[in-house]
């Protein structure tokens, strides 16, 4: 289940998670906890934290169902929520101040499916592409994940960051401007891993 799906069915399926239909949430939870899961492990490798973050979520979900607002779609309020605690146990675990929200990792790794290497050049090219990757901030890197990697609009991925939709748009649009910089004499096709025009 993505966001390509209908949005009549995902606002259906909304309302039955609102109505507190156990046997919906139980679905929903099948068909998100893997994206929650690998989502979360750009923050931190702690899967413990991880895995009691997405049951948190749930729980509070069955708890408080009926007190969600009426237009949304499962993966962005998941995503946002899950991402906001996640953030707070970091920080609490890391001592961060609340708010630091600069302070926390984000890593980008692309997965050997993504990563088609069929050549020497291709990967000096993924090599110089992460090099450029490291360097961006993690609000950068974050929103690159979310925009090229699971295929999120601007205002989606606006309020999961929440942030402005122009705000989103300029990191995104520095981000990628930085890594055109730093790898414009390596002759590296951005185009192979950011397929999407902005």
């Amino acid at each position: 289940m993505t966001l390509s799906n209908n949005h009549n069915d995902q606002s259906k399926l909304w309302n039955k998670v609102r109505q507190g239909n156990v046997i919906v949430i139980e679905k929903v939870y099948l068909d998100y906890s893997h994206l929650l899961y690998q989502y979360g492990l750009k923050f931190t490798q702690n899967t413990q934290l991880i895995e009691d973050c997405i049951q948190d979520l749930f729980l509070r979900i069955i708890k408080n169902s009926k007190n969600f607002s009426k237009a949304g779609h499962p993966q962005i309020y998941l995503m946002r929520a899950f991402r906001n605690n996640l953030i707070r146990l970091i920080e609490r675990e890391e001592k961060f101040q609340p708010g630091e929200v600069d302070e926390y990792q984000f890593e980008i790794l692309f997965s050997a499916e993504q990563e088609i290497i069929h050549s020497e050049e291709a990967h000096i090219n993924k090599k110089l592409l992460l090099q450029g990757i490291s360097k961006l901030s993690s609000r950068q890197k974050e929103a690159i994940y979310l925009r090229y990697t699971k295929g999120l609009e601007y205002d989606e991925i606006a309020e999961i960051m929440k942030m402005s939709i122009e705000s989103c748009r300029n990191v995104i649009y520095k981000a990628i401007k930085s890594l055109r910089e730093g790898i414009n004499n390596s002759g590296i096709l951005l185009l192979l891993f950011f397929k999407k025009q902005f």
